[in-house]
């Protein structure tokens, strides 16, 4: 039960949650992106960027919250639009933010509804930390959050998308993750390694893979396995890595790229001779 005396503050944080619910919307633009080999050509861009308080009476401890995605519109097939739209809803999907979403620009009404929602409820817990001098303490619960999706590539039968998230809620530092991943445009077909490569090749890839990620970090340990977090683009094949999953957190995001030269032996037949 929360005291008498934190009844003021308790009523501006109810008003606050009851009032962002009724106004929250999603600024919309369009950018448009054309290419000859057939790929999207269309997008659209959906985008929240607001800051919500955690008292009403003060305006620090606050929580900043950024959402940008671009959103494919238009392609010669509309089952490529679905495809690549069904990849980018399922790149997004963690926490408790996605359940039923049909479309991205749901996706971001509901990831900033309930993102602020859950801040303005912690809060609660909060006011008897803060009471005594609420502006003395506003660091404490100063939040920082942004989610970005983005076109890493969109050529030669291939759409690579990433969906990145940063996250501070106090302490030396925040949270990031990177989930990528590319769609076959021919045949509307997510990416994976297990989609692109034969069995038998798999344990080669791997080595490969190990070799980049020797060159350029000082692993924690060589038993990495190979990922479906990976894209496809000019350069080549690159499986990406969150901070401190494989390596020091200073090292920040791990990727290793493999050329189409080093890939292409490896890959299934049926691929040799597509997307580059």
């Amino acid at each position: 039960m929360i005291r008498q005396i934190f009844g003021s503050i308790y009523i501006n944080i109810v008003m606050a949650c009851s009032l962002f619910v009724l106004f929250l919307s999603c600024k919309t633009g369009t950018v448009q992106q054309t290419d000859e080999g057939g790929n999207l050509d269309s997008f659209s861009v959906v985008e929240v960027d607001t800051t919500t308080a955690l008292f009403a009476s003060y305006e620090k401890p606050d929580c900043h919250l950024h959402v940008k995605f671009e959103v494919p519109t238009s392609a010669k097939s509309n089952k490529t639009v679905e495809a690549a739209n069904s990849m980018i809803l399922s790149l997004a999907q963690h926490d408790e933010f996605i359940e039923d979403i049909e479309s991205v620009e749901e996706l971001v009404k509901k990831y900033t509804k309930t993102y602020i929602m859950n801040y303005l409820e912690d809060g609660i817990d909060a006011i008897s930390a803060y009471v005594d001098n609420i502006e003395a303490n506003a660091d404490w619960m100063t939040y920082e959050e942004e989610c970005l999706g983005k076109v890493l590539y969109n050529a030669k039968g291939i759409f690579s998308y990433s969906v990145s998230t940063y996250a501070y809620t106090g302490g030396a530092h925040g949270n990031s993750s990177n989930n990528v991943a590319s769609l076959d445009v021919k045949r509307q077909k997510v990416m994976t390694v297990e989609y692109l490569f034969d069995k038998e090749k798999i344990e080669e890839l791997r080595r490969l893979m190990l070799s980049k990620l020797n060159e350029k970090y000082q692993l924690l340990t060589d038993e990495i396995e190979l990922t479906d977090n990976l894209y496809l683009s000019d350069e080549g094949l690159t499986f990406v890595f969150d901070p401190f999953v494989i390596a020091a957190y200073s090292d920040g995001e791990i990727k290793a790229t493999l050329s189409w030269e080093e890939i292409r032996p490896l890959l299934k037949p049926m691929f040799e001779n597509e997307f580059h």
